[in-house]
């Protein structure tokens, strides 16, 4: 839910920043800036609802360990120990009295470990092979280049609304643009990178049926970070740590007790209110 609402977030401040002139001439800063908190807004509800869980386990904690503590004192009390019993009384309430602050450490642990895939990242990032140097010794220019300062220009050109690759566009543009050559091309193998990642969930939405549609007798390959993505796939090929992990019908996946695919898709499908087809069968 984070990634879906981040997508929509960073595009839409993408076109912001592209397209300023044109809002501040329109005089819509009002109404981007209000679409702006929406979108912050969905992004962080996430945020804040599991750090609302995170604090109720630990209310739940401390009540449990409150009880187990009332408990033991109130057992010892109508108990009929000896005067030789006080010593282990007074260190079996020390240790009901240190028992909530163990449960709370592992509690907190626990939450902090869902973070440590951040640390797993930042280590890849640092085996990335660092790119080609700018300046090559032995292959610069020479130093009376150039022999004539002039500067010509041919088939200049204003108010062009397209440069060159499309800088001026926003990502989801761009990639919509791709889309439309590739149903041009009518190519037999289409292969879909990450296609949809700079675009909104109504726009996937119709590049999926078109793509459904439209390459019905294609090969498609998708690599996708939304589940709807790949659920009308032939087959899905899961890989984790840089190893393949499974092969099969998304189907029989799902129904497969320990399948990676079929716990992505059951944690996708409980926390989504997208509706499809396969969402009942997976809650199931």
């Amino acid at each position: 839910m984070t990634g879906t609402t981040k997508s929509s977030l960073a595009s839409h401040l993408a076109e912001s920043f592209a397209g300023a002139k044109t809002i501040r001439a329109f005089r819509q800063e009002d109404e981007f800036f209000s679409k702006s908190l929406k979108l912050i807004d969905a992004n962080a509800c996430s945020y804040f609802h599991s750090s609302s869980a995170e604090e109720w386990l630990i209310q739940c904690l401390e009540i449990l360990c409150a009880i187990v503590l009332s408990s033991s004192a109130l057992a010892m009390t109508l108990l009929p120990l000896g005067p030789s019993a006080s010593g282990f009384i007074g260190m079996a309430l020390s240790y009901g009295l240190s028992l909530n602050l163990h449960l709370i450490s592992a509690a907190k642990f626990n939450c902090t470990a869902d973070f440590i895939v951040s640390i797993e990242r930042l280590e890849q990032y640092m085996h990335i092979p660092s790119e080609a140097q700018t300046v090559v010794e032995g292959k610069q220019p020479a130093q009376n280049w150039p022999a004539i300062g002039k500067v010509e220009i041919h088939n200049l050109k204003t108010l062009i609304a397209v440069v060159e690759n499309g800088l001026n566009w926003s990502l989801g543009q761009r990639q919509l643009f791709c889309l439309g050559r590739a149903l041009l091309k009518r190519s037999r193998i289409l292969v879909l990178d990450e296609a949809t990642a700079s675009i909104d969930n109504a726009t996937d939405s119709t590049i999926q049926k078109t793509i459904r549609r439209e390459f019905a007798d294609c090969t498609v390959i998708t690599v996708a970070h939304r589940i709807p993505t790949v659920m009308d796939c032939n087959a899905v090929l899961a890989i984790s740590d840089g190893e393949l992990v499974e092969y099969d019908d998304p189907v029989k996946l799902i129904n497969t007790d320990g399948s990676l695919f079929g716990q992505l898709v059951k944690e996708y499908w409980s926390q989504c209110k997208f509706q499809h087809p396969l969402r009942r069968l997976v809650l199931k």
